[in-house]
């Protein structure tokens, strides 16, 4: 099936450049994954003809063996992408059982007639895609691979700022590194336009201290008078620096992916010091060869680096050293390093922000158990990412909580400017500081640090900063913005109670805040930090009408933000309302929330579009809809990739959740192999940036799909793992999953006094709460447990109960799972009529179901209800 790579083909307002394998709808490009591209550019090339779908899989799989699901994703982001998800197909028809024609007219256009639109098709409202390959270490020395990869993740970083660039993400081109490639023929496996290559060698003897060939301007020199305290030994870290060459020579080219044209090259010579510096300065020549003008704010993003002081970046990097121990003994030390950057430049936000989260975690004991930490074991296939280059794991996780700071600065820099202010300045930051040590000063865990190795109060607790923050005094405004700046880090990172101790001057639980004083920007802010911090409260201390004071708050939050005409920020507050109503069981209503929010956000809003589909694809994947929920991700996936872990470690959990159902639904057990990857990546992130609350979910998750793959050994581990880290935060709610999960570990055991124990709790803890669909499982769970004590008059009144829960949520599957159990362990002892009455339902709420075990668990329990002697079956 061969396609005439020069020619584009137009259809309504869409072009597709089968070369460049672009789609631009009216000029402006529209983002498709490569894999989607080709299987459009084989429908549009055949045109009104019939393609098998044997013939689509064979082509754009070629060599893969992939199942029929990875076709049907594909089409539905095609013709997502292209509006055709109404009802009265207008590009791209299903033949049922057969395959794919795409049915709309189609023009073909010359490559003449194509370039005449500008570069490669390109016109100047369309953004360009680029690769920034890995640089190549020609040093010799492996202790150089880390400047090389430093580099090539700083100016992807850089790039990724730029809303005229689409930048590929670190982990699409770092599989590249240590191969011989050829920048054409990667970029056109990427289905990018341009490559960026480079490499670093040992700059050769006898040429002068410059930057690009120039003489050492005022600047220049002024950096070089001070070196890293990383060249004078060996760091913390572990990077051995003292044998290196500290003289570089950097070359770097801009290939033109579809003809081969450079367009760009440049040869740097420096020190190891002035890598920030020459970053910039590729990052600053790359866009002007591309010929792309930045707005001011886009200025300042893409070369921020938050400190100008290489010995202040040393210490902060041997803070986050420290802290990523995960101990308290490490939290203390983390301190003093985080003091000591802060001493070295009094405006460095991102030691402020550092000493602060050490400050609240220890005040909180916000911790893993540390029996855990130190004898940490993963299964059989669950995989994490491997170290690169000379980095050491601990390495890799602290570049990662590095990137976490800088993508959580930069969102905090947007807010602030849509908010018509600053990012918080240093004596904002100082007085975060200040009350965050009070805070420690007065909980409980301060008596027991002073008692602990130390004569007295630790100096990192009593010392003064620096004296060169002129005042200490906040208007209300700033205060505000300062808290609700640190509570947003700490709810990012799970650490609830840390947030609320942090907001507590203007908001408690169940109160509204104290909006006096504030300016309608400030109320937005406070308004909308509250709501989010009260869901995640009432959730994990399983507050009833938690869920409602938090809609409250939102609401309040979204009024004030449309009344400002801040679109994003009410966009913000949604999705939160969104994740609020699906807590409740209000599927539809969640549901609608983050469609309307989709539908409304620019293209340019990458971070809300990303939150947005991974919550709507939970939702989708609860309401029993797998493929639309891994379609979601996917594009979550791709378009998220340059917000960093904070997207990248939810993306990864929900994708090996979804993959283990479609595991299940499917029995399709290769699935189960990719959730097992997608958890362990998943893990190894929340771990690096200290979501330790994230990391336990995707422990109890892992465990229980190791349990239904019959490794109860692994399983357990895992499980009871999570359970001490929920009791440790005081969660009750996701303790309570955990034991809901343990309960079936237990029945696998065949230990169903064990498991009504643990059930028990579950249930009891669960009612409390407003999430009713977290309950109705449980309630299933429950009911199964009695079947399995010959408490059969218990089971049904319970299984009845979850049953309505779960109908009342609008989850079908739920409620019809609750009703098999009913029948495959109660099918002997209830009556006809009951039987009868339960079948009715079973075939309403299960017949339209798309998973083979339920619908084969359907018609066994059919069977029971026409054949009553025909026995039970296991659930």
């Amino acid at each position: 099936m061969s396609q005439n790579s020069a020619h584009c083909y137009e259809f309504g307002p869409y072009r597709l450049d089968l070369g460049q394998r672009i789609l631009t709808r009216s000029g402006d490009k529209i983002a498709l994954t490569p894999k989607a591209t080709q299987l459009l550019s084989l429908l549009v090339s055949h045109a009104g003809s019939l393609v098998d779908k044997d013939e689509l899989l064979k082509e754009v799989w070629a060599n893969t063996f992939v199942d029929e699901s990875n076709l049907t994703q594909n089409i539905f982001l095609l013709r997502r992408a292209l509006g055709d998800e109404r009802p009265g197909t207008r590009y791209i028809e299903t033949v049922p059982r057969r395959g794919y024609r795409f049915v709309a007219s189609v023009r073909v256009i010359g490559e003449a007639e194509a370039a005449s639109d500008g570069p490669e098709g390109h016109t100047a409202s369309e953004p360009r895609i680029i690769a920034v390959l890995p640089f190549v270490n020609e040093t010799g020395d492996e202790d150089v691979e880390y400047v090389a990869d430093g580099l090539t993740e700083n100016i992807v970083n850089n790039l990724s700022r730029v809303s005229k660039l689409r930048v590929m993400s670190r982990s699409a081109v770092f599989r590249y590194k240590k191969r011989q490639f050829d920048p054409r023929t990667v970029g056109k496996e990427l289905g990018v336009d341009v490559v960026l290559v480079g490499k670093i060698n040992v700059r050769s003897p006898g040429k002068s201290d410059s930057v690009n060939g120039e003489s050492d301007s005022s600047a220049d020199a002024s950096i070089k008078k001070t070196r890293s305290r990383s060249s004078k030994g060996s760091s913390r870290c572990g990077c051995k620096v003292s044998a290196q060459p500290s003289e570089f020579s950097i070359g770097v080219e801009l290939v033109q992916v579809g003809k081969g044209w450079q367009l760009w090259g440049e040869s740097f010579d420096c020190e190891l010091k002035d890598l920030l510096e020459i970053q910039d300065t590729i990052t600053h020549q790359l866009l002007g060869a591309l010929k792309l003008k930045l707005s001011g704010d886009e200025e300042k993003r893409i070369t921020a680096r938050y400190t100008e002081n290489s010995a202040a970046y040393q210490s902060y990097l041997e803070g986050r050293y420290h802290w990523s121990k995960y101990t308290r003994t490490g939290i203390e030390k983390a301190i003093t390093h985080f003091r000591e950057a802060i001493e070295l430049d009094p405006t460095y936000a991102l030691s402020y922000a550092g000493i602060i989260d050490c400050y609240l975690r220890l005040a909180t004991n916000y911790l893993p158990p540390e029996e855990d930490v130190t004898n940490r074991t993963k299964p059989d296939g669950v995989l994490e990412p491997e170290p690169t280059s000379q980095f050491t794991d601990n390495e890799q996780k602290i570049k990662l909580r590095c990137e976490w700071d800088c993508k959580s600065a930069e969102r905090e820099l947007r807010r602030a400017h849509e908010l018509k202010t600053e990012f918080p300045a240093v004596h904002q930051w100082y007085a975060g500081y200040r009350d965050a040590s009070q805070i420690v000063e007065r909980s409980t865990l301060m008596a027991e640090l002073t008692k602990h190795e130390h004569n007295g109060t630790p100096e990192h607790f009593k010392t003064p900063l620096s004296t060169q923050i002129n005042s200490l005094s906040l208007t209300a405004d700033e205060e505000v913005q300062i808290y609700c700046a640190i509570a947003r880090e700490q709810i990012d990172a799970g650490n609830y109670e840390a947030a609320s101790l942090i907001l507590k001057p203007r908001w408690e639980f169940s109160r509204w805040p104290k909006l006096d004083e504030l300016v309608q920007h400030r109320c937005a802010d406070l308004l909308f930090t509250s709501g989010q911090l009260s869901g995640w409260l009432a959730s994990t201390r399983q507050l009833p009408n938690g869920q409602k004071h938090g809609e409250e708050l939102l609401s309040g939050s979204i009024a004030f933000c449309e009344q400002l005409g801040l679109s994003p920020r009410a966009a913000e507050g949604r999705i939160e309302l969104a994740l609020c109503y699906y807590r409740q069981g209000l599927f539809s209503h969640a549901r609608a929330t983050l469609v309307n929010v989709l539908n409304a956000l620019s293209v340019e809003d990458v971070e809300l579009r990303t939150l947005a589909l991974i919550r709507l694809a939970v939702i989708e994947r609860d309401a029993g809809r797998l493929t639309d929920a891994l379609s979601c991700l996917h594009e979550a996936a791709e378009i998220g990739r340059g917000s960093g872990p904070w997207a990248t470690g939810r993306c990864h959990i929900e994708l090996a959740s979804t993959y283990k159902e479609l595991a299940i639904a499917q029995e399709a057990p290769g699935h189960f192999n990719r959730a097992k990857e997608y958890y362990g990546i998943a893990l190894y992130e929340f771990e690096a940036v200290g979501n330790h609350r994230l990391a336990a979910s995707t422990e109890n998750n892992l465990g229980y799909m190791l349990l239904l793959l019959g490794e109860l050994r692994d399983g357990e581990t895992h499980l009871r793992r999570a359970r001490r880290a929920f009791d440790s935060f005081g969660d009750l709610i996701r303790r309570a999953q955990v034991d809901d999960s343990l309960a079936h570990l237990y029945l696998a055991q065949g230990k169903p006094e064990q498991a009504y124990e643990v059930i028990a709790h579950a249930v009891a803890v669960t009612e409390k709460g407003d999430e009713d669909l977290l309950l109705a499982k449980a309630l299933t769970t429950k009911g199964l447990i009695y079947c399995r004590l010959g408490r059969y008059d218990d089971a049904k009144r319970v299984l009845e109960d979850a049953h309505r829960l779960a109908s009342r949520c609008g989850d079908s599957e739920s409620a019809g799972c609750a009703l098999l159990v009913l029948i495959e362990e109660t099918g002997e002892v209830i009556g006809d009529q009951e039987r009868q009455r339960i079948g009715g339902r079973l075939v309403e709420l299960l017949s339209l179901s798309e998973r083979p075990v339920l619908r084969r668990r359907l018609q066994r329990c059919l069977e029971i209800i026409s054949h009553p002697g025909s026995g039970a079956v296991e659930a």
